[in-house]
């Protein structure tokens, strides 16, 4: 059996530890790249969900906001409204508004259905819309049901229009504040 000189077992330890440190050091890049990797994606995805709840708030707020201006335009018309044609800000109310109403209430109600309590704001929400648009219909019935140039009379309504008009935006207020609450906690 050879006998290794001190020179040779040198170069052979220096030769063992250099390929042991590349190979730990190549696994240990490679599964640390792995986990880095898995850990941006998973943030990424994170990143996403909370900028399509942001933008999906944002937009809840501002249509809903949109669609009591018009609802208080359209009610307001109702003053001045003669014939059959409905003014512009009524058609807005009852068309535009309306479908972005629809369209970004849908869009929370997906993107928040976990938060509890969303749910049931957002139904409270809707009821008092409803409400509200069932005295504005009852007016527009009547109008459009008698001669055109009756006057109908949309004061015997107007405080209980504006109560409902009022409890909507108090609604929108604590769903928009709960929602920005989830997102704030992650």
């Amino acid at each position: 059996m050879e006998v290794w000189t001190p020179w040779q077992a040198w170069w052979l330890d220096l030769l063992k530890f250099a390929v042991t440190f590349t190979l730990g050091a190549v696994m240990t890049l490679l599964f640390v790249d792995r986990v880095q990797r898995a850990r941006d994606r998973k943030r990424g995805i994170e990143q996403a969900a909370f900028e399509l709840d942001l933008n999906a708030l944002r937009e809840f707020d501002k249509a809903l906001s949109t669609y009591e201006v018009a609802a208080l335009g359209a009610y307001t018309s109702l003053y001045t409204w003669v014939g059959h044609d409905k003014p512009e800000p009524m058609q807005w109310y009852e068309s535009g508004a309306y479908g972005e109403y629809l369209a970004a209430f849908g869009q929370v109600r997906r993107r928040f259905a976990g938060q509890p309590g969303f749910a049931e704001l957002l139904d409270a929400l809707r009821d008092a819309h409803r409400d509200r648009h069932i005295l504005y219909d009852g007016l527009v019935d009547e109008r459009l049901d008698n001669e055109p140039t009756r006057h109908i009379n949309p004061r015997a309504t107007r405080s209980e229009f504006e109560g409902l008009l009022e409890k909507a935006r108090r609604l929108r207020g604590e769903i928009v504040e709960l929602g920005e609450a989830r997102l704030l906690s992650g």
